[in-house]
């Protein structure tokens, strides 16, 4: 159960993610393969650190998620420059993920409370 919540959460933030791009006008197919490689590099280290953080004594708090989602921002704005070559990637980077992370609080809010 666990694998296919994972897995639903990917999925949709690779949706998500994609949508944004491309509601922004980021229509190239290569960039489109570009954010789903990106997300296959950050969503399971996210994902990773959320699960193993109470084994270390540490509770998934809106401050915490908030700080780990700030790092995703800057590594996949990172890593989509890197692929590029531009240096305009990070407005980009925190409108896909700001969207993805509010639209995953209200489908999953039942589900993983935060708060």
């Amino acid at each position: 159960m666990l694998l296919l919540n994972y897995l639903i959460t990917f999925i949709l933030t690779v949706i998500i993610e994609v949508l944004v791009a491309f509601g922004l006008g980021y229509k190239e197919k290569k960039f489109i393969l570009a954010v789903f490689a990106v997300n296959l590099f950050t969503h399971p280290i996210l994902n990773y650190f959320l699960l193993f953080f109470p084994y270390f004594g540490l509770q998934s708090n809106l401050f915490l998620i908030t700080f780990l989602e700030i790092l995703v921002v800057i590594a996949e704005a990172k890593l989509l420059t890197y692929v590029f070559g531009e240096q305009k990637f990070f407005k980009l980077s925190i409108i896909m993920n700001a969207v993805s992370y509010i639209l995953g609080l209200i489908l999953f809010w039942d589900l993983m409370p935060i708060i």
